[in-house]
């Protein structure tokens, strides 16, 4: 069963002097419990804009998104915390997602006091030290501020931040991209892990589809707004059949995976 689905999404960018662009033109997108979906596709291909649709941040022309059978909408924070709660999105660039005046502690705890009123501090401080745990930082490293932390530490502390209200989904916006071989590597093994283990659903967004295919069992790759191909992200390496497809395939870099 699908948990989070998005049908028909248009969105149209219009401009004053120039023609409209479809940033999305007739999307549909279906992700299942557990499941890990790659959307992968060059620069302005759509990513961003579906991602943002699929975080209730962008207004659409026409389509809709629901999860777990109820309607997404932008709107009110209130109205949509249940969804924050089950959906979260992990950063491209975790140094800049991290207030560097908190401690990391504190900010882990942030989406637990927004997302979920009325739990005490001593329910916090229990979920920051699971989510810690679970994405193999040291219970201490709580007391430091971003700035104090090495950048495999950041990039562990965003992903335990996204963790924190237990979702069902995770977007994490290029996850691999700009990070050396050994850092890499890392990244890869962790949210793998973190799927598995916590039975959370990955949407990975990338423009790099040998990475996108080592960490999700599907991919869908757009170009100007559209799904040109979709299917196993095995397959659709090995033997592309569009012409986007194929250009990523040629782009792209082995990913050490271990």
């Amino acid at each position: 069963m699908s948990l989070l689905v998005a049908r028909d999404l248009h969105v149209v960018h219009r401009r004053r002097r120039s023609a409209p662009v479809h940033a999305l033109a007739g999307v549909d997108l279906s992700v299942g419990a557990g499941e890990r979906v790659a959307l992968v596709g060059r620069s302005g291909s759509g990513k961003s804009t579906l991602v943002r649709a699929l975080l209730a941040l962008q207004p659409l022309d026409a389509g809709d998104v629901t999860c777990a059978g109820r309607p997404v909408r932008p709107g009110r924070t209130s109205a949509l915390r249940w969804y924050r709660r089950l959906v979260q999105y992990v950063p491209q660039d975790p140094a800049l997602s991290l207030d560097p005046r908190a401690s990391v502690r504190d900010l882990l705890a942030e989406p637990v006091r927004r997302l979920e009123p009325g739990t005490g501090r001593r329910a916090q401080d229990a979920r920051v030290a699971e989510v810690l745990d679970a994405v193999g930082l040291d219970a201490s490293l709580g007391d430091r501020r971003p700035g104090q932390l090495s950048g495999g530490q950041a990039q562990r502390a965003a992903l335990a931040r996204a963790l924190v209200t237990g979702p069902q989904v995770l977007l994490a916006d290029e996850p691999l991209s700009g990070l050396d071989p050994p850092r890499r590597a890392d990244a890869l093994a962790l949210l793998q892990r973190v799927s598995r283990e916590q039975g959370t659903a990955l949407v990975v967004v990338s423009h790099d589809l040998a990475a996108a295919a080592a960490l999700c069992e599907r991919a869908l790759v757009l170009d100007a707004g559209r799904v040109v191909e979709e299917g196993p992200s095995g397959e659709v390496l090995a033997s592309p059949s569009s012409s986007a497809a194929r250009a990523l395939v040629d782009a792209a870099a082995p990913v050490p995976v271990g």
